[in-house]
């Protein structure tokens, strides 16, 4: 196999996978709009990982939340490990250490 097929069958394997969750995702954020849901902009204290509000109330993020879940991944956990990265990492540019 030349060097080339090779690099074709690499991109087109990625090329799938992307495909594949591009319609993964946008099956699961259809789903989101069968479900009747009120806008509520309060601040609710849920658990963590994987807390979520009520199921009738959210906001734009919950629907983006709901879906990733519903694919297997915890967009709130991922987001919130990644802002500590970010805070230790300033906080050690700053301070030092």
């Amino acid at each position: 196999m030349t060097k080339l097929s090779f690099l074709f069958l690499i991109l087109f394997a990625l090329d799938t996978q992307a495909l594949s969750f591009e319609n993964d995702i946008v099956s699961a954020l259809l789903e989101r709009t069968t479900h009747n849901v009120s806008y509520d902009g309060a601040y609710l204290s849920i658990p963590y990982p994987n807390g979520d509000v009520p199921d009738n109330i959210g906001v734009c993020t919950d629907v983006l939340i709901r879906s990733y879940r519903k694919l297997g991944t915890d967009l709130q956990k991922l987001v919130h490990e990644d802002w500590w990265r970010i805070l230790i990492y300033i906080h050690r540019k700053e301070f030092g250490g």
